[in-house]
């Protein structure tokens, strides 16, 4: 992921990846829809610690780089690993056969 500058683009970034609307980004973490508006237009300039970590545990988007546009090697892949998670926890039977047989398949490369 790339460095945003500003929290808007950084929430824009989110709604963006996710494919939410600000009013369902929202209601999943407990805010007005208006206030999603407010820090994506830039009008709201910063945002609480506590709504970073709900937005990290929620989306995987790391805190520091909600807060502040910074991210960790470690915090990008953790991100990637609870996208992936998710994507897979929502396979039908036979796509999660088929991501299986790839991983074997990968296994047995190394």
């Amino acid at each position: 992921m790339t460095n945003k500058s500003t929290l808007s683009e950084r929430f824009n970034t989110i709604l963006s990846e996710q494919k939410l609307t600000k009013a369902d980004f929202a209601k999943s973490i407990g805010v007005s829809a208006n206030y999603i508006y407010l820090v994506t237009s830039g009008k709201k300039e910063s945002v609480s610690r506590t709504l970073a970590m709900l937005t990290e545990q929620l989306y995987g988007y790391s805190a520091d780089w909600i807060l502040r546009g910074a991210e960790t090697c470690a915090s990008a892949l953790e991100r990637q690993r609870n996208e992936t998670i998710k994507k897979v926890e929502s396979m039908d039977e036979n796509r999660l056969r088929a991501v299986k047989a790839f991983i074997q398949t990968m296994e047995n490369m190394e």
